[in-house]
């Protein structure tokens, strides 16, 4: 965790700050090495990082799937855009370069289904942020960039709610980065919707999502997606405009107790049981005297 004196954080944010923000420490990891039958792969830890590229080569007829975890155990099919053609995919059967990005995410994985060929290896690299449009104003004494994680798996029964929230400790301020959300439909619903409402105290509303009973809740700094960060949707969403609701989460700034919570609602017709994964990044700013 790194700690920014004021003086070393100027208008627009440089040196240690950007540099945290921006480039930051890269780290590398081989994923398949040479393999030729199929194989999970050995998985890249990503935790802190915002961007991975994986590099795939070889003489193959195989299949690569892209998987990313919170946890570090339950992996989930994710979405990889490929550098060449900007195609997002969840799976790939050609070499090539493909972009994920894994913000908010623990361990990545690039799992190889094998058919024939000579060897398959996958490389990669990931940096800790892609880039910020932030506007970051620095007002206390020293500054700290983080993440938190809140995670549930509270039973929300049919027609309940449930809130969870982050608080902001006394004497500081934070200014928010990005926000993640993970939420999967309640598995044996049939019928009826979900929906997720983001406040500042219980009072004013930053960002409301609903769903069919069969859909996620998935947000990816940004965008909202009813899959893997394949799919995207609008309907249902406030606000409704796309460049609005990217700036939704960005550069609000809470302090001295104040909680944002985030207010799930089960109005499907099963029990929710599954886990539902919140992840914000803010600088957080000692404000006291």
């Amino acid at each position: 965790m790194s700690i920014f004196p004021l003086d070393d954080v100027l208008s627009g944010g440089t040196r240690q700050l950007r540099t945290e923000l921006v480039k930051g420490t890269v780290t590398t990891a081989t994923l398949q090495n040479a393999v030729n039958a199929s194989s999970s792969g050995t998985d890249f830890t990503v935790d802190g990082y915002g961007v991975a590229t994986l590099q795939i080569t070889g003489t193959f007829v195989a299949t690569v799937t892209f998987y990313g975890s919170v946890d570090g155990v339950n992996f989930i099919n994710i979405s990889a855009q490929n550098r060449n053609t900007g195609e997002r995919v969840l799976t790939t059967t050609t070499t090539g370069l493909y972009e994920i990005d894994c913000r908010g995410l623990q361990k990545i994985r690039a799992s190889v289904t094998w058919t024939s060929g000579t060897s398959i290896t996958i490389v990669g690299r990931a940096e800790p942020f892609a880039g910020s449009n932030s506007s970051i104003q620095i007002t206390g004494r020293k500054a700290q960039v983080k993440t938190t994680t809140l995670t549930s798996s509270t039973t929300v029964a049919v027609g309940g709610n449930e809130t969870s929230r982050f608080t902001i400790p006394a004497g500081k301020m934070w200014t928010i980065l990005d926000y993640y959300q993970e939420i999967v439909p309640p598995t044996g619903a049939t019928s009826g919707t979900h929906s997720c409402t983001i406040k500042v105290q219980g009072s004013v509303s930053l960002m409301r999502s609903g769903q069919n009973y069969d859909k996620r809740l998935h947000y990816n700094f940004g965008t909202f997606y009813l899959d893997s960060l394949v799919t995207e949707f609008s309907t249902g969403v406030t606000p409704s405009d796309k460049a609005a609701l990217a700036r939704t989460m960005k550069d609000v700034k809470l302090q001295n107790g104040i909680s944002l919570e985030i207010i799930y609602y089960n109005n499907t017709n099963a029990d929710q049981t599954n886990q539902r994964n919140f992840i914000m990044h803010y600088l957080e700013e000692d404000i006291t005297a």
